[in-house]
């Protein structure tokens, strides 16, 4: 088995299970597993083991030659390719190389570099930490401020509520002292809700507030004895005189009251209902009149006057025709639903449609589009007429084609009439009206 390592450095016959005649190849010192050695101590055709591309372990090989010079390499790679013979000549390249001191060259280059990088981004950092040290500081300072800002206000509006305090306590005392001398408040106003609860033996006493030290008539606020109500700072009473609601009312007081209730059983009582009666008579038959003077409900579609059909807002179908159909209804006759629009099925769906506005279920299962001598009552051709027009207009459907629909859709109704004698063609009518049926 033969196969390939391509890499450059090195060239040599890689020998796989002892075979001879295998490919040339070029490998680096990297690829060779042993022996590893310096590169001048590899000598031509020695056997090494090395590395080969796309295949796992090492396999055995024999040094051709050694280069440094990828160009001749390359020239003696396609001499031997080419069926050329091996020139001895070629192979005798003094190689002057002095791989360890590259190498060292090499990793002093990289050590600088790293060196250098190391030390800016050691500089970028120490910038980072300086400008994060002096906004560190700058906010500190910012909140020393501030905090000396809220000390001063808050010294100042403490000083303020202590001055309001003392002029209130002096403006309270002030006021006191003169409604000592000039107000009197006796018991008996404070004692007015228990005015009706007291009894005749009771006596009232006047009591004035001036008579009293400071120190009684603290006392006296605070007590909450018979014939005394605590006060506040303004002399009136604390707590309301009230009492509460009784559950039930006297006997007496439901006894006059029922004696003095109106009764509805008098004479007048009664001839007033029987006019309110008659008034409540009245108002429904005027409703009922002025319900059926005014037409509330739109007319059929169909053949209309002019006045009627600009009276309810209806369209015509065709100008000059005297059809007249909601607009609603019209705006849904011609929806697309599962046809494309402008087709020559939207049309025949439209004229179907629109035969299910203008006639009922019953004129479609028991009428014909021509005159016959069925017995059969014909249709509106004035209305058949209107509808051929208006889906020939809006479609590519021919007269002929639009008919042909029509007539099938009556006869459609009147087969289903025949075998449905009760409600003639119902499904198909609802179903085809929603929208279900093309």
């Amino acid at each position: 088995m033969v196969t390939h390592a391509i890499v450059a450095g090195v060239i040599l016959e890689r020998v796989e299970w002892q075979e001879d005649n295998s490919p040339i190849d070029i490998i680096t010192l990297l690829s060779i597993v042993r022996p590893r050695i310096e590169l001048e101590k590899y000598k031509i055709g020695q056997i090494i083991h090395a590395k080969c591309r796309g295949f796992p372990g090492d396999y055995p090989a024999r040094i051709l030659h050694i280069g440094a010079n990828d160009a001749d390499m390359r020239k003696i790679l396609r001499n031997l390719t080419s069926g050329q013979k091996e020139n001895k000549g070629t192979y005798k390249y003094s190689v002057n190389l002095n791989f360890q001191s590259h190498q060292q060259d090499q990793i002093k280059r990289h050590q600088y570099l790293h060196q250098r990088k190391r030390k800016q981004k050691k500089r970028k950092i120490d910038e980072r930490k300086e400008l994060a040290e002096k906004r560190r500081e700058a906010r500190r300072r910012k909140f020393e401020s501030l905090e000396a800002q809220f000390d001063l206000e808050f010294q100042r509006i403490t000083r303020n509520d202590e001055e309001s305090d003392q002029d209130k306590a002096n403006r309270e005392s002030e006021t006191t002292g003169n409604r000592k001398k000039t107000e009197p408040i006796s018991s008996e106003t404070r004692n007015a809700g228990n005015a009706g609860q007291e009894s005749e033996g009771d006596v009232e006493y006047d009591l004035v507030l001036g008579d009293f030290s400071d120190e009684e008539e603290t006392l006296y606020r605070s007590l909450d004895g018979a014939g005394t109500v605590a006060c506040n700072a303004k002399g009136y009473p604390k707590i309301a005189q009230k009492q509460p609601r009784q559950q039930f009312r006297d006997e007496e007081r439901s006894e006059v009251n029922k004696e003095t209730q109106r009764s509805t059983d008098c004479d007048n009582c009664r001839r007033l209902k029987c006019e309110v009666e008659k008034l409540q008579e009245k108002i429904k038959q005027l409703e009922h009149i002025k319900f059926i003077e005014d037409d509330y409900e739109i007319p059929r579609p169909g053949l209309l006057p002019k006045e009627i059909g600009e009276k309810y807002k209806m369209v015509e179908l065709v100008p000059g025709s005297s059809v007249y159909i909601p607009r609603p209804d019209l705006v849904s006759c011609f929806k697309p639903g599962k046809v494309k629009k402008g087709s020559v099925q939207h049309g025949l769906r439209t004229a179907r449609l629109l035969m299910s506005v203008f006639f009922s279920r019953e004129e479609l299962a028991n009428c014909t589009l021509t005159s016959s001598t069925e017995g059969k009552k014909q249709l509106n051709p004035r209305i058949i007429k209107a509808i051929i027009d208006t889906c020939s207009q809006s479609s590519p459907a021919t007269p002929g084609k639009l008919r042909q629909a029509i007539a099938c859709k009556i006869t459609a109704f009147s087969c289903k009439a025949r075998k449905t004698k009760s409600s003639p063609c119902e499904d198909t009518e609802d179903n085809e009206w929603m929208g279900y049926l093309p």
